[in-house]
């Protein structure tokens, strides 16, 4: 267990930061939610993530065919693999511009869905009495007369 020095010397605890809790909760959350939009935005996360290395990757690859493409010639098979990382990069690029916007309205959609799923579930609490024999005996309705 890690534990910290406060202002005074003494030793505390440290915890997981009550922001961190939240998160964790609203995480936990999603799946009861709507399982295939969470299922999608962690796809669409983890794709948003890839994405910006696959392009460093095929730009360092279209870099060093530059080289070989103009030696031999528009003809060879090195400027087909040229044009061929061209078009590679153009998908990457064009994926990754399409995927952001698609990722945000998900994210409102199912924010909007975990808004609607807790105030469904606080009405239900408040709505419900606390036990059935409070709101049914004399003493909890003094004026009322059965």
């Amino acid at each position: 267990m890690a534990f910290a020095r406060s202002r005074w010397g003494k030793r505390e605890k440290l915890g997981i930061p009550p922001t961190l809790k939240g998160i964790i909760t609203l995480l936990r959350l999603l799946p009861s939610v709507n399982r295939s939009k969470a299922v999608l935005g962690v796809l669409g996360i983890a794709l948003v993530s890839l994405l910006p290395i696959a392009v460093a990757m095929a730009t360092g690859l279209l870099i060093g065919s530059i080289p070989g493409a103009l030696a031999d010639g528009s003809t060879s098979p090195a400027s087909q693999h040229l044009v061929s990382l061209v078009v590679v990069m153009g998908c990457l690029v064009l994926t990754q511009q399409m995927v952001t916007p698609v990722l945000t309205a998900l994210g409102e959609t199912l924010g909007r869905e975990v808004d609607r799923h807790l105030q469904e579930r606080v009405l239900t609490a408040v709505g419900r009495p606390a036990s059935a024999s409070r709101t049914t005996t004399s003493r909890a309705w003094p004026s009322a007369r059965w």
